[in-house]
């Protein structure tokens, strides 16, 4: 925080404070990408299908 009359950076309370993330677990053991990668295969068979537009290969011609 700044005080704006005299521009003096004031340090909040949270920085004295221990720092609470290095309790932090990991909830799944790397399996985010495996889940990215099947979102991105869910549109792209669904923007190819179903939801594909008219125009959307007029650009590969």
């Amino acid at each position: 925080m700044e005080d704006c009359v005299t521009g003096t950076v004031i340090q909040e309370s949270w920085r004295n404070e221990s720092n609470q993330l290095l309790n932090i677990e990991r909830t799944r053991a790397g399996n985010s990408a495996t889940l990215a990668n099947e979102v991105r295969d869910d549109f792209c068979e669904y923007f190819n299908s179903t939801g594909a537009i008219p125009w959307q290969n007029k650009c590969l011609e």
